[in-house]
């Protein structure tokens, strides 16, 4: 009987409180900018609103009002909050480090006992440096490539993004194209983040090799940046050198998660959308997925390499670099020596 009595005496309440809104308002009109006019409508709307005792409401209508109020935080590398049906047509891009278009499917089919022949002084010089870097790194981290993986990676994103933009800027100075390559080496640094975001689920660095990670990277980029302005030839051979050591490490982790030693666990979901991987990948699959990546950095570097060795720097990146294909870095060489 309240209950009735309620719903008929609240719409008396709120024709009341809409009158009064709308008369206040309408007398100070003129005062107003049309941005303030806008304002005044929609509190008079909000007035009239909330004139309906809570009571008179469905449940489903406070529900709604109470869950578009809770903002969730959204992280960059963590699916964007929505509430959408996953199995809707439109179902938004949970992922805000990369897009769809992004992601593909690893080439596990590359070469990998692919090896560059130093050619010259800078080559070995080049090959000596890595060398010297892969020493420390099985002193440190032994048989913790997890852990190797997350420190490597914030230094192998490095020479990417410096190759690129000094590309970059050597362009702008010649106004002269990039034939493709400011992209190929940006898009190797993007993608050696995309590992370390993908093993940082993985394996929690310490804070000892947090720090550790901090005076690497910043001294491993003042080293490279020095070196390509220098030598990008011996630039791009160090990186070569790098990724056929990082090669080298996935095989032996691969081995490990084989052997049992290192748990296959399951991939982690970012891994899984990236390279387009099965819904029930394990570890070992991303492995080989990374180690692919690797070894194709490695020639894209080497081909680099040889292309300035050759005197042939202004020669557009291959069409297969630009889409993760697999491309031989010696035919380079071997072009040459037809010439001669």
């Amino acid at each position: 009987m309240f209950r009735q009595l309620v719903k008929r005496i609240a719409p008396f309440g709120r024709n009341y409180l809409s009158r009064t809104a709308n008369y206040s308002a309408v007398k100070y009109y003129r005062q107003y900018t049309p941005l303030q006019w806008s304002n005044i409508q929609k509190d008079i709307k909000d007035v009239w609103r909330a004139s309906y005792p809570l009571w008179t409401r469905s449940y489903a209508e406070q529900k709604s009002q109470q869950q578009s109020k809770v903002e969730e935080p959204i992280t960059p590398y963590q699916p964007v909050a929505e509430k959408l049906d996953k199995r809707d047509p439109k179902y938004p891009w949970k992922w805000r480090s990369f897009l769809p278009e992004h992601t593909y499917k690893p080439n596990l089919s590359i070469d990998l006992q692919r090896h560059h022949t130093p050619l010259d002084f800078r080559d070995r010089v080049a090959l000596g440096i890595v060398k010297f870097l892969r020493f420390f790194a099985d002193a440190f981290f032994q048989k913790r490539y997890g852990h190797r993986a997350v420190v490597l990676e914030t230094v192998a994103a490095v020479p990417g993004m410096v190759g690129g933009m000094l590309t970059h800027f050597r362009c702008l100075r010649r106004f002269a194209p990039s034939g493709g390559w400011i992209r190929v080496l940006l898009d190797e640094a993007e993608n050696e983040r995309m590992h370390l975001v993908t093993f940082m689920s993985i394996a929690k660095p310490n804070y000892l090799e947090r720090l550790l990670v901090l005076i690497t990277q910043g001294g491993f980029f003042a080293f490279y940046t020095m070196i390509y302005i220098l030598s990008p030839k011996t630039a791009h051979r160090i990186v070569g050198y790098l990724e056929e050591e990082a090669i080298i490490s996935y095989t032996e982790y691969l081995k490990g998660i084989d052997s049992g030693l290192h748990a296959n666990i399951p991939a982690p979901q970012i891994a899984i959308d990236y390279w387009q991987l099965d819904s029930n990948a394990r570890l070992r699959d991303v492995v080989l997925a990374v180690r692919a990546d690797e070894a194709n950095h490695r020639d894209v570097n080497h081909l680099k390499a040889n292309l300035l060795h050759t005197k042939r720097a202004d020669e557009p990146a291959p069409l297969s670099v630009l889409r993760h294909g697999e491309v031989n870095p010696e035919e380079v060489l071997s072009k040459k020596e037809k010439k001669h």
